[in-house]
């Protein structure tokens, strides 16, 4: 049997062609696209919760309740109390 028919030597070619394509092209690596899309789910949720934050600041600031302008009574209605 051949060096070059070997098991051994088409799984080593196969390891250095791929680890060849992902080194020219990082953007190819899964876990460089993983990463990428996990960065923007970040960015994103960070964009979203940004608003919030900022109105609970301006409403302690204020001294506004988060509940509207009443803040005395139970939180949850008499059907809902017992459920619990």
């Amino acid at each position: 049997m051949k060096h070059s028919q070997s098991q051994y030597h088409v799984d080593a070619t196969l390891a250095g062609s791929v680890f060849l394509s992902i080194y020219r092209k990082p953007a190819l690596n899964i876990l460089c696209q993983v990463n990428t899309q996990r960065a923007a789910q970040v960015r994103e949720n960070q964009a979203r919760l940004k608003p919030i934050v900022e109105s609970i600041i301006f409403l302690g600031r204020q001294n506004i309740p988060l509940r509207g302008y009443r803040d005395d009574g139970c939180l949850l209605d008499d059907a809902e109390q017992w459920r619990i």
